[in-house]
Parts: C-alpha cells; structure tokens; sequence
C-alpha cells in the first residue's frame, strides 16, 4: 500500500446534557481527509489513533484508539474517539494516526501528527486543580448558593478568618443549618448538685463534676444554710479547659461559729452548672 497524506478537517467535543451525570463526556469527533497516490481514498480502513506530548518523538499519553472497518466516502472519515480526561491537563498535545485497509497486514503511520485543538481541552474544566483559582480570579457575584454541589464545600476548604459576620447575610444560617455541638439552647443546660454535708468542728469538702468531658461548665460554688454568718468556704476548679476529663467543682467548708461549732450545725452544698454537649 502507498504512503497516504490526509488532511485535518475539523475536531469537535461533544457534552453530554444529560442532568444525572456528574461529568460531561470525554469523547470527541474527529474527521479528517484521507488520500492515497493523490487520489481521494474510497472503500474501508482500519485506524489507530495515539495521543503524545510533542509533534515528533516525545511520550504516548492515554490508550491506544482504534477503529476498524470505518466506510471512507470521497477521502472524508469520520470517527469517535475518547481518551478520557486524564491527558488533558493543560499541557499541549498532538494526535498520531496509522491506517490501513481494512484487515490488512500493516497500518502506515500518516505524518505529521495533528496538533489537538482547544475543543477537547474543554474536559479540563471538570477538574480545577487546587489553588487554580484564587479570589482574584473571580467577579463579585460569580460564585452563588445555586452553583455549588451539596456539600462540596466543608470547613477543610475555608481558612481561617476568610468568613467574618460581615460576610454574611441577615437570616442567611438558621438553627438547622448548623450542625449539633455548634448551637446550644437552655435546653441542654444542667445543674450537678452534691448531696450536701453538715459542717460542725472539722472541715469538710465535697465534688461535683459535669457528665461528660464534652460538656461545658458555666459555673459553681457552694450552697450554704440559713446559719451562712458561720461557715468559712473556698472554691477549687478542675479540667475545665481538659478535652479527656469532666470539669469539676470541689466545695471546702469549715464552721467558725465563735462558742460551740458542734452546736450550731451549718449545712453546705456543692454544684456545677454545665451545658450538654454531643461528642465529636
């Protein structure tokens, strides 16, 4: 078989409209022109198609495509082709074709390769690469609530400080776009109280602590009885910033009454206030 030369007539993408598919189709159509000893070829071929990194030499990129048995009318073929989204990646890339006729022995490599135009470089637009776009890039306005994914963005993608209150709208968030742990109510505030202690001669103390290492404490002290003029209390505070033990209030008393403390008995009580908090 001669040496054939052909002619790039046009190289499109199509996009695919269907709503339920995540991502646009990754094939293209790609005609071309071929001839051989300068006249139109007609009948049946068989084709390969590779993409590589350079117009000559350089590195195949994606899998090999073939096509058999396609009809060339007057020189003019037509074929699909899908090299997936994986070679392109901004960086230029040319197409090498072999034919043959149809079940022949050996395909003809046609030269030069085929520079692949902007068409098929629209599959990148399924994949941003991180940092690729920065605010600058970006109007006012361009990005809306409309155009994002369900959960396509999570705290992992927003610095620190990047959204101020002033950033956002008046009645944008309510309660239930806020996740639990977040947004507390009085309804998850509780009160641990002690079961009390009677002091006379000796000191004495009781604790109290929160339910869980989760849960936040307000705030704590001691409850002291009607005969308050008599007692002497302290305050002690535990792991109320600890993320691995509950916080904790232990209430120190001791009667000071001035004759006879074992006769005037003072009760005394500790308690923490602490707000309900769901684990991570």
């Amino acid at each position: 078989m001669n040496r054939m030369a052909w002619l790039l007539l046009t190289a499109a993408l199509a996009f695919s409209a269907l709503p339920d598919i995540a991502h646009a189709e990754t094939a293209f159509t790609y005609q071309g022109r071929l001839s051989t000893a300068g006249t139109a070829a007609q009948g049946s071929y068989d084709f390969q198609f590779r993409l590589f990194d350079a117009e000559t030499a350089g590195t195949a990129v994606g899998s090999l495509q073939s096509a058999s048995a396609v009809v060339v009318s007057g020189g003019v073929f037509s074929v699909s082709l899908d090299f997936g989204d994986g070679p392109f990646n901004s960086a230029p890339r040319w197409l090498e074709i072999e034919v043959r006729e149809a079940g022949g022995a050996s395909y003809t490599t046609l030269a030069p390769r085929q520079r692949i135009g902007a068409s098929p470089f629209a599959i990148e637009t399924m994949f941003v690469a991180p940092g690729a776009v920065d605010t600058a890039a970006l109007q006012d306005d361009a990005v809306t609530r409309a155009k994002l994914a369900d959960n396509s963005v999570g705290t992992f993608q927003i610095e620190n400080n990047t959204v101020t209150s002033t950033d956002i709208r008046d009645g944008t968030i309510a309660t239930a776009d806020i996740g639990p742990g977040i947004y507390r109510s009085k309804a998850d505030l509780y009160e641990v109280s002690g079961t009390g202690m009677t002091l006379l001669t000796n000191p004495q103390s009781e604790t109290v602590g929160c339910f869980d290492p989760n849960d936040l404490p307000i705030s704590g002290g001691c409850r002291v009885g009607l005969s308050a003029a008599y007692v002497a209390t302290s305050v002690t505070d535990n792991h109320w910033t600890s993320t691995t033990d509950a916080a904790s209030v232990t209430c120190n008393g001791i009667n000071v009454h001035p004759s006879n403390p074992s006769l005037n008995p003072v009760p005394l009580q500790a308690y923490i206030i602490c707000v309900s908090v769901p684990g991570p």
